[in-house]
């Protein structure tokens, strides 16, 4: 649609950094899991689904707890009024 854009949210801008869970670390699982959320007008997370899972459960939900707990979503936009709208977020979990 002509003069939208899609909510979202810049990772970097959060507080906190996810930490490694400990066991995963320890197995070498690494992967990427990809969550949507719905973002109200005022940026606040109204419902969450993890879209494609890293393959390791522990990985999904430390990345979902991380994002979740971010205050820094952005609302949609469209014709320049804030929306509700989804916004698709990746995050890699890779072992240094």
């Amino acid at each position: 649609q002509a003069g939208s854009v899609n909510a979202s949210i810049n990772l970097r801008e959060c507080k906190n950094r996810p930490n490694y869970p400990r066991d995963s670390a320890r197995n070498e699982e690494q992967g990427t899991v990809i969550i949507r959320f719905l973002v109200s007008t005022e940026g606040k997370v109204i419902e969450s689904v993890i879209e494609r899972s890293s393959g390791f459960r522990a990985l999904d939900m430390a990345a979902f707890d991380f994002i979740s707990g971010c205050d820094k979503f952005k609302p949609g936009v469209v014709n320049g009024k804030p929306v509700e709208a989804w916004a698709r977020v990746s995050y890699e979990w890779k072992l240094e």
